[in-house]
């Protein structure tokens, strides 16, 4: 049964709470409903690892020294939430909406801004490096 269900979540089908509850116990799923992923440990078995990173994106920290390279690169120009945007969709989890990833994308530069990486413009429509963005970004 631990077969049918996995290639359920493999195939982003739904499965019941109860299959869900099973396969997380066992560390076969991670994720939350109705989004579940195979597990990396799955992943790696099955030689599935790349789709296992596409589906569940880059780590937090990864996706933020690309925003502060891209804020270094846009220089006193700024960037734009877009341009954010137009470099993360593809890394984030490819089982989310574009509300969401554009969600997300605002979500973390309101953190980074929060953090002290980024501060933004009078019009707040563009977003600058600061110094203590620079220094987390060579470390």
């Amino acid at each position: 049964m631990e077969c049918l269900w996995l290639d359920a979540v493999r195939t982003h089908k739904p499965i019941t709470k109860e299959a869900a509850h099973h396969l997380k116990e066992r560390k076969l799923i991670e994720g939350k409903a109705p989004r579940y992923n195979i597990a990396l440990s799955v992943a790696k078995k099955v030689q599935q690892v790349g789709k296992y990173t596409k589906e569940t994106g880059l780590n937090r920290n990864t996706m933020k020294k690309l925003v502060l390279q891209l804020a270094s690169n846009a220089g006193s120009d700024g960037f734009k939430r877009a341009d954010a945007f137009e470099i993360m969709e593809h890394i984030l989890p490819a089982n989310m909406t574009n509300t969401q990833k554009l969600s997300n994308v605002s979500n973390m530069l309101r953190a980074m801004h929060a953090d002290g990486f980024l501060i933004k413009s009078e019009s707040g429509k563009s977003w600058f490096i600061t110094d203590l963005g620079r220094v987390e970004l060579e470390s």
